[in-house]
């Protein structure tokens, strides 16, 4: 194929696919960077004096699951099995504080607020989730949920996104499997412009189910369909699409999420050897009742190039890879 620039299925951004700077999986492979000592993570089993309280915790009592947080000014809960901790360095927080005095002619910044949050997603340091068991992975989404339900409580919020860093090279300050979930006030700028897109008629639904029949397809089961980005930013960066179109995973397939993720995750780990990633959840902007046509779903970003002064300066991105390449080596590490 000659080079080539593709836009993105909702939003106005561009990528110039690049066939002769074109790599396979080998050439991404580098030795994994990940830490598997516990002696000093704050997250691991053990260590919960060193974190905030736990706003969320799950735990196991005679042999049923149980849903706690730890109370003011008492030993931190033990034994268990999912724990959300507010981030110590928030993004986002309800804190309030004197603002900066702008430059002349641009508008007055306003408070950052919202919540911060960090879901430990087991308390075995390298139990990441594509390698957990079935039972812990389907609880790291249920809490997931559960967050995004009480955040969605807060009538000042208007956007949820709950993402993953992976690895150093992705943001990973710790190699604790973690995911991360900032409530904000604020609506980002890829959010509003995909909502416009739904708005306007566009159907993601029509869309998975045609990429499925494409070289692009990698993974589908009873609720959920995966496949490579049309127009990724990142080489083998991918989307999962719940079948069911709905504004929030409030009602979303667990059984059927774990195993697409834990499928597609397992296979980007074996065919790049761990690669450093993003996951993100674009959900639809607060409230929902005004975006019934968004259809919400994950993005997966793996961090295996540079954005360098053209990526930067232009907005526009280099791909040395292509989705339908990377569909077919996602596909071969599912089989």
């Amino acid at each position: 194929m000659s080079v080539e620039i593709r836009r993105d299925y909702m939003i106005d951004r561009y990528v110039v696919f690049a066939p002769s700077r074109s790599r396979r999986p080998s050439d991404f492979k580098v030795v994994a960077a990940t830490e598997h000592g516990s002696d000093r993570c704050p997250f691991c089993a053990g260590k919960e004096e060193e974190t905030p309280p736990a706003t969320y915790l799950v735990l196991k009592k005679d042999g049923e699951y149980a849903i706690g947080k730890d109370e003011a000014g008492k030993e931190r809960l033990k034994g268990w099995l999912v724990r959300v901790i507010p981030n110590l360095y928030p993004a986002f927080s309800t804190a309030t504080g004197p603002l900066t005095q702008p430059p002349k002619g641009l508008p007055a910044p306003k408070q950052a607020y919202g919540y911060h949050e960090v879901l430990v997603e087991s308390p075995v340091h390298d139990q990441h989730f594509w390698v957990a068991p079935e039972e812990q992975r389907r609880l790291v989404l249920r809490a997931v949920i559960d967050r995004v339900r009480a955040f969605s409580e807060d009538k000042k919020i208007r956007s949820i996104m709950p993402f993953r860093n992976h690895g150093r090279d992705a943001g990973a300050s710790l190699s604790h499997a973690h995911t991360q979930i900032v409530a904000s006030e604020h609506v980002p700028p890829v959010l509003a412009e995909e909502a416009g897109a739904f708005a306007s008629g566009f159907s993601l639904s029509s869309l998975a189910e045609s990429e499925m029949g494409s070289p692009r397809a990698i993974y589908s089961n009873a609720s959920f369909y995966a496949f490579a980005s049309w127009a990724g930013t990142t080489p083998y960066s991918y989307m999962i699409v719940p079948k069911k179109q709905d504004p929030s995973p409030l009602s979303a397939d667990l059984e059927g999420l774990s195993d697409v993720l834990s499928k597609t995750l397992n296979s980007l780990s074996r065919v790049l050897n761990d690669p450093p990633f993003n996951l993100v959840w674009h959900i639809a902007p607060l409230p929902w009742s005004d975006h019934g046509d968004f259809h919400w779903h994950i993005e997966v970003y793996p961090k295996l190039s540079i954005w360098a002064g053209y990526e930067i300066g232009s907005g526009t991105y280099i791909n040395v890879v292509t989705p339908e390449e990377a569909a077919r080596y996602l596909r071969a590490g599912i089989r």
